[in-house]
């Protein structure tokens, strides 16, 4: 546990050991293997084996075997990254639908209008909408802003992934006037100013105290 909230660069190098000597799924080994060709040591190894410290010393070949060592891991990381690379891509494509904006469409903005770090809690995540007026590529957009009343209008080349499609509102909304407001306003008043009648309160029985 950390007992200062500042001291947390304190357990740095334990978090970094500890991600190196474990075995990751894409590779099959540790980093610190595949970096010097055998598992890092821990403390408890001095304790639970120390005979096989005792052959890596003793070892007269023994930079031979670690040489060896490091084709035969690195070829078979290699062929464990190749084959997690497919099947990340193959879990990739099984949720993706390809989004694909043509020439006139409106879409929102994810892009930030303040500047850096002026962002406020409630302000709106998308902004908009613009029109298409270009597909550069599979990823990049050109789009221009439509509001009558701007006379400098943002015109851009925007990426595909602070885009979302907008739709047109087909019905809206309005608040309804509540009539007679007056007369609601003096009712409530006079409930707020009235007073119980004292003759219908209930008199409240003496306490009586046991000796």
């Amino acid at each position: 546990m950390i007992k200062k909230k500042n001291g947390w660069d304190d357990l740095v190098p334990y978090a970094a050991f500890a991600y190196n000597s474990a075995i990751h799924d894409s590779t099959g080994f540790s980093p610190f293997k595949l970096l010097y060709g055998r598992e890092a040591l821990l403390p408890s190894d001095l304790r639970i084996s120390p005979r096989k410290l005792r052959l890596m010393e003793e070892s007269e070949n023994y930079s031979e075997v670690i040489k060896s060592r490091f084709y035969e891991m690195r070829d078979l990381a290699k062929r464990n990254m190749e084959k997690a690379a497919r099947i990340q891509i193959k879990t990739y494509n099984r949720k993706h639908n390809p989004i694909v904006f043509n020439k006139g469409d409106l879409v929102l903005l994810n892009t930030p209008m303040r500047g850096l770090g002026k962002r406020k809690a409630f302000d709106k995540n998308f902004h908009g909408p613009y029109e298409v007026l270009m597909k550069l590529n599979e990823n990049n957009y050109e789009v221009e802003e439509i509001n009558e009343n701007k006379k400098k209008k943002f015109r851009g080349v925007v990426h595909l992934k602070y885009m979302k499609r907008y739709f047109t509102p087909k019905f809206f909304v309005q608040n309804e006037e509540v009539e007679n407001s007056s007369e609601s306003e003096k009712e409530e008043s006079d409930s707020e100013t009235e007073k119980p009648d004292p003759r219908k309160l209930r008199p409240r029985k003496p306490l009586k105290y046991s000796q």
